[in-house]
């Protein structure tokens, strides 16, 4: 069952994105995604929208661009390569 692994955060970061599971290859395209929609989300100004507690909550974007900007930033496959944005 996956939620005996661990997920991606608690992992030593791997020499290679090819060596990882499948299941943390798809955790980690997932949490890039994210980090994009966040990102182009902050850069037209619209908020996110969420769900929190049992409602849909509406997020100002500028609440999660640091965490966005911490997901790109880390590197890819062991190297200093990091995914490109086009954002400030």
């Amino acid at each position: 069952m996956l939620a005996c692994r661990k997920g991606i955060d608690e992992m030593d970061h791997p020499k290679s994105i090819q060596t990882l599971p499948l299941h943390l290859k798809a955790e980690l395209a997932l949490k890039r995604a994210v980090a994009k929609a966040i990102l182009d989300h902050y850069q037209t100004g619209d908020a996110l929208v969420i769900w929190r507690d049992g409602k849909v909550v509406h997020v100002p974007p500028e609440e999660l661009v640091d965490y966005a900007r911490e997901v790109l930033a880390q590197p890819l496959n062991g190297s200093s390569e990091t995914l490109k944005t086009d954002a400030p």
